[in-house]
């Protein structure tokens, strides 16, 4: 094929749009001594009781370590490696569980407060981008044919 003539044609558009917000906010206040409030914070203790994990793990039964114990031989054959299961087991433990009083925490607090401060900070960045890309050519070969190309391409973000 011999090309004769060719025209080609090429278009792009690109758009980028940036926006930044910030908004800031303050307040602070003293109030005269007489309008203070009195608050109490008091901290309930409780008890808490630790559990092992071991506790949590079930214990096999014989049927399951049989079934284990095929499975280990059948992939053994099938792989040709050596294959091991580990078992969890549950430790037997003789120590006492450990109990953790917090009522040694507690905590009380009286004191008044007559000021305030407040800061707030909102900020807010976007982009969006767009880009466009059109090419057309027009082939004429020397035999009469025409090859019409159209390439579109669009990217957006």
């Amino acid at each position: 094929m011999r090309i004769e003539s060719a025209t080609v044609g090429f278009s792009s558009f690109h758009e980028l749009k940036k926006t930044s917000y910030q908004k800031e906010r303050m307040r602070f206040w003293i109030n005269p001594r007489s309008a203070r409030v009195k608050t109490s914070v008091t901290y309930r203790p409780e008890t808490w009781k630790v559990e092992k994990l071991e506790d949590k793990i079930p214990k096999l039964s014989d049927k399951d370590k049989l079934k284990l114990k095929i499975a280990q031989i059948i992939l053994e054959r099938l792989t040709g490696k050596r294959v091991k299961f580990a078992l969890l087991e549950k430790e037997i433990s003789t120590e006492p569980q450990e109990t953790i009083d917090t009522s040694q925490h507690a905590v009380e607090s009286n004191q008044p407060q007559g000021w305030g401060f407040v800061y707030e900070n909102k900020q807010v960045y976007s982009e969006e981008e767009r880009l466009q890309f059109n090419a057309e050519a027009l082939v004429k070969t020397s035999d009469g044919r025409q090859i019409n190309v159209s390439i579109q391409l669009s990217v957006n973000r």
